[in-house]
């Protein structure tokens, strides 16, 4: 294994605990007990009480993102969302509409950004009522 490897592996790999026994990954785990690594998967988000002591040492990280879509965009002055469905349901178009114009060069106006609550920057929004 090369070193890029070995370090893109210890960060997006995840803990396993089976039956007590912790394994650096869901992957490792696999290959020690002769399951595929679907298998392992399948039985750890598996609710069947079967399976109950199949999990991940550690929850998911979950990735916030907020949605700035700007009325005046040489003024500064944008509405914040804090979901890509909430700006969605206020627009009135699909979350793949809006997914798609933060995506596309031709929409400046719709952003995506991952700002902290208290930021500078969350605290100069200014939302339209």
């Amino acid at each position: 294994m090369t070193r890029k490897s070995e370090i893109l592996s210890r960060t997006q790999s995840r803990s396993v605990i089976i039956n007590g026994i912790t394994f650096k990954s869901a992957k490792d785990a696999a290959v020690k007990l002769g399951l595929s690594y679907e298998q392992l998967r399948n039985r750890i988000r598996s609710t069947s009480s079967k399976w109950k002591d199949y999990k991940f040492a550690e929850p998911q990280k979950q990735r916030h993102y907020f949605v700035r879509v700007y009325t005046d965009i040489d003024r500064g002055i944008y509405d914040e969302y804090d979901s890509i469905s909430a700006c969605a349901k206020d627009l009135g178009l699909s979350t793949t509409t809006i997914d798609n114009r933060i995506k596309s060069p031709n929409f400046p106006e719709f952003q995506r950004g991952n700002f902290k609550k208290g930021s500078r920057d969350r605290q100069v929004a200014k939302k339209r009522k």
